[in-house]
């Protein structure tokens, strides 16, 4: 591109931009001479400023990156309006009670069933004395005592700390340390596994065949917006893993946008396909049981075998599932079969490259840290996308702006850094409160 500044007649500068069409399209060359000639404004005028303090931005453009960077805004003021995610569960046990909850493998639990399950651990952590913003951890891989335990630890108020068997004893060590767990939950298969005190270990199997403390009912501890949910641990690639605290409301405000948006109704069927370390089984667990929805639950040799997972997903009618970038590449790849049931595909997790020419559902690409509540921002695939896909808008109560190093927004198509803020953004990290 070059930019010529020609003087004219009568104090006037002609400015003119020649470019390269197949680098530059008309409506980028038109939003660039605006702004230029806003900062030419800018600097001109008889009033000091500061140079940080000029902004190249025109009013009407800087306008539409604000409203373009901040999702539909829902707010819940009143501490009784406020419906948290086991809330909506247990109304949901209400109406559905015989619907199927959760398929994994021979297995599967009505909403009722899986209700009794989670009320019974649930009162042998409340006999145990945990309460409001205790930390239980869940050393199990994905099964239906899995989420049974986090149903559980929610309904007596307290905050699940997932620690997957399968990771390094130093890190599950650190994580156990960090978070000062009260009690961890783990099935059988687990009790010789794990890497510390002993005498915090709950087994599950053992809960749910204790006589003293069968129970239909349990009253569960009502929770408020900002009381702790989970604490899910960074990767540790900068360093060591840092326990991210989320809140309540984040999550429900999750589940809100996630039904809204994907047009969640009790016909659908999801999977479970991520491990609980990784943020994205929240996403995938909580939006579906709220919602009276079935859930499948895959273990890691499902994913392997693109035909048995083709199998699975067909035979329980799967419509909504969520595929990590890779993962999802990795099936394009291999020319998996998607279900006929099958009617949006979710990812992220990475930048998506690899899309087949034709797709036979809609296919959506999210965007979020671990420290956003799992999803900041949202994006349906169009056919016209080509190598770039967006990673979309904000999603609901959430904001999401790219800014230069002087903290002012950059017009569209200029490197800067993105800030995602709004009611989804966690507590902050265990143990460091000041670092964000």
């Amino acid at each position: 591109m070059v930019v010529q500044a020609e003087e004219m007649d009568e104090d006037e500068l002609l400015i003119s931009f020649e470019f390269n069409k197949a680098l530059f399209n008309k409506t980028t060359i038109q939003r660039m001479a605006s702004n230029f000639q806003h900062w030419l404004l800018e600097i001109t005028t008889k009033e000091r400023k500061r140079i940080k303090d000029i902004t190249y931005l025109e009013p009407a453009q800087l306008r539409s990156l604000i409203e373009m960077g901040t999702g539909n805004v829902i707010q819940e003021v009143e501490d009784h309006r406020f419906e948290d995610v086991i809330t909506r569960f247990e109304n949901k046990v209400s109406t559905n009670f015989n619907d199927v909850a959760i398929v994994h493998g021979d297995d599967q639990v009505t909403y009722s069933e899986l209700n009794v399950r989670a009320n019974q651990v649930a009162q042998r952590l409340f006999l145990n004395h945990v309460g409001v913003e205790d930390r239980i951890g869940i050393f199990m891989d994905r099964s239906i005592n899995m989420v049974t335990a986090i149903l559980a630890i929610m309904k007596v108020g307290a905050a699940y700390v997932p620690l997957d068997p399968s990771q390094p004893v130093s890190r599950l060590k650190h994580m156990i340390e960090d978070s000062q767990i009260t009690y961890c939950l783990s099935n059988e298969e687990g009790l010789p596994k794990y890497p510390s005190d002993e005498g915090k270990l709950l087994c599950i199997e053992d809960i749910l065949k204790e006589p003293e403390i069968e129970c239909t009912v349990f009253d569960s501890i009502k929770i408020s917006e900002s009381d702790l949910a989970y604490i899910i641990y960074t990767s540790g690639t900068t360093g060591k893993p840092k326990g991210v605290m989320i809140e309540h409301g984040g999550l429900a405000n999750l589940c809100n946008w996630h039904i809204n948006y994907y047009s969640v109704d009790g016909k659908d069927a999801a999977v479970l396909v991520s491990n609980t370390s990784f943020d994205a089984s929240v996403w995938e667990i909580f939006p579906y049981l709220t919602n009276g929805n079935k859930l499948l639950i895959l273990d890691y040799y499902d994913l392997l075998d693109v035909e048995i997972l083709s199998e699975k997903m067909e035979k329980e009618k799967v419509t909504l599932a969520f595929f990590s970038t890779g993962l999802l590449e990795q099936l394009f790849i291999n020319d998996m079969k998607f279900p006929e049931s099958i009617r949006a595909i979710l990812t992220g997790g990475d930048r998506l490259k690899t899309i087949p020419d034709r797709l036979s559902f809609d296919l959506y690409n999210n965007y979020g840290p671990t420290e956003g509540t799992v999803v900041a921002t949202a994006y349906k695939v169009l056919p016209s996308d080509d190598t770039v896909i967006p990673i979309g808008k904000p999603i609901l109560n959430a904001e999401a702006y790219v800014f230069n190093s002087r903290m002012k927004p950059v017009p569209k198509g200029q490197i800067g850094e993105l800030y995602i803020g709004g009611k989804g953004i966690a507590r902050g990290y265990i143990n460091n409160p000041g670092k964000r």
